[in-house]
């Protein structure tokens, strides 16, 4: 949002891709509190959970990248 502010980005371009954004962080999150609640007995368990699925997420497009690089030489 600053980048946008800062790069004085137009306010209807940057809703037509800011609503959606929000729309899907709210049901990310909303999925990750249900199926925590229902899985996990204490609510840390379902926290911890979720970060680690968040780090695996985030960190497999590098491994990838890594992986097909070696594989190419």
């Amino acid at each position: 949002m600053l980048a946008c502010l800062l790069g004085r980005m137009p306010l209807r371009q940057f809703a037509r891709g800011d609503v959606p954004a929000c729309l899907a962080w709210a049901a990310t999150y909303q999925l990750i509190g249900v199926l925590g609640g229902s899985l996990f007995r204490e609510p840390w368990q379902g926290v911890l959970a979720a970060v680690v699925l968040t780090v695996l997420i985030s960190g497999a497009p590098a491994v990838w990248r890594r992986l097909r690089a070696r594989w190419a030489h």
